[in-house]
């Protein structure tokens, strides 16, 4: 373990270098470093071999290279144009303006957005270790290859310098820009750097523009086939207003006196300017259907990749259940109870998405789950579980929604289907190999 956290304290200063080679060098600076190298290792013994002749001349021309930089000066002004949101996996554009400020004619330069560094934590580094699927016999016993990963995974997007057309004296520029999103979560950009590199094309001199924003990238969405929830349409109190969530709609069955504990937002405000005393509006009660997707966020740190195929497959159903005649409950357990409904008026279903995209691992217990179903379980016509694993306890409540004459769906994620395949009919296994074809076959 000592070792392992020396090793670990090393990678930083080896990745923040190697960033700021591969941020500053051209690919020709590159190449000219790694002849440079090259030069040094071969020509150690200057007797036998004229090797260090070649480090000399590379060392000479990247002096040259980053002298010149020291130069670079501009004046512009940046600002973008950012969507709300972006998807894990989906190239993510927007536009950016550009004004330069100077009396010159600016030629010859690059852009790329800055993202802010969240380096990993050793606990985040060795949660990783545990996921051996992701890492080779090298990387299992070094662990720098996994570090740079993680790092790339908490920086949250990946992009490539670009170049600029040539831009006059007090004018103005329009371009678009993109990046790759590699998670899910908000995104920070904190800057813009404008690079222009020297006369040998070698180095690039960087100016830093300071512009923070955040971007909320969803949950990589795959393909479900639609689920036949064979459900009937249950009792809902307050029928459709309570279901747009709309106080003051007029569609209200009668008006009666105010009593103790009623919320004010059914207050009929005319009426109690004519009485004199407070009037609340009843509303017709209806039926219509309402479904449930319950997501397990109960993962041990070696199932995170497990858990985040199940936040994509849980986003993946929302526009699947979600639709203009029916509500959709989304319930989960992270610091507490969480349930949060879509559809028919009381909310859109990226608002579900922004949920998942922010949703982490619960350290509470998964027992937890049954007073939250329990709770909203007289209105629901039918559910979709997600479940991370089938051991003793999600078997235990399977057969608990069985017990509740509830129509469901449980879609068990894993890495390979368990060795006791007797589950329900209605429970789907899903490899993590494959997943879109055995999404999009799902009945």
């Amino acid at each position: 373990m000592i070792i392992k956290r020396i090793l670990f304290h090393n990678f930083r200063w080896v990745y923040v270098s190697g960033g700021w080679l591969r941020q500053h060098l051209t690919s020709a600076g590159l190449l000219i470093m790694g002849a440079m190298t090259a030069g040094a290792v071969f020509g150690l013994d200057t007797r036998r071999t004229y090797a260090y002749q070649i480090f000399t001349l590379a060392l000479a021309l990247l002096l040259v290279a980053f002298l010149s930089s020291r130069f670079f000066n501009i004046s512009l002004q940046i600002s973008r144009q950012l969507p709300r949101y972006g998807t894990v996996g989906e190239p993510f554009f927007y536009s950016v303006e550009i004004h330069n400020s100077s009396n010159k004619l600016e030629i010859g330069l690059q852009i790329r957005d800055e993202f802010q560094q969240h380096l990993p934590t050793f606990l985040e580094f060795n949660a990783l270790s545990l996921q051996k699927r992701l890492h080779n016999r090298f990387d299992h016993y070094i662990g720098y290859p996994r570090w740079v990963m993680l790092a790339h995974k908490n920086r949250g997007a990946s992009n490539e310098w670009q170049d600029l057309p040539p831009i006059s004296s007090h004018s103005n520029i329009e371009i678009t820009l993109s990046f790759n999103p590699l998670r899910r979560g908000y995104i920070d950009l904190c800057g813009v750097m404008i690079a222009r590199p020297d006369p040998l094309g070698l180095f690039r001199s960087i100016c830093r523009f300071s512009a923070p924003a955040r971007v909320l990238i969803l949950p990589k969405l795959y393909e479900v086939s639609l689920l036949n929830l064979a459900g009937s349409r249950k009792y809902q109190a307050g029928g459709v207003n309570w279901a747009m969530s709309v106080g003051d709609s007029g569609e209200f069955s009668s008006l009666r006196d105010y009593r103790a504990g009623d919320s004010p937002r059914y207050i009929h405000w005319k009426s109690w300017a004519k009485r004199g005393k407070p009037v609340i509006k009843e509303f017709t009660d209806e039926f219509f259907v309402r479904h449930a997707l319950i997501l397990d966020t109960f993962a041990k740190p070696e199932q995170l990749e497990i858990f985040e195929t199940a936040v994509s497959i849980a986003a993946s159903l929302v526009g699947n259940l979600t639709t203009q005649d029916t509500l959709l409950d989304l319930m989960l357990i992270g610091e507490q109870a969480f349930c949060t409904t879509s559809g028919h008026g009381v909310g859109q279903a990226t608002t579900l998405l922004e949920i998942l995209a922010c949703v982490q691992p619960s350290t509470n217990k998964f027992k937890e789950l049954y007073p939250l179903v329990q709770q909203h379980i007289s209105s629901m016509s039918g559910c979709v579980c997600v479940l991370l694993n089938w051991d003793e306890q999600r078997q235990a409540f399977v057969k608990w929604l069985e017990s509740l004459n509830l129509p469901f769906h449980v879609l068990i994620v894993g890495i390979s289907p368990p060795t006791d395949s007797s589950y329900p009919s209605s429970c789907h296994f899903l490899t993590l190999d494959n997943l879109p074809q055995q999404l999009a076959a799902l009945t």
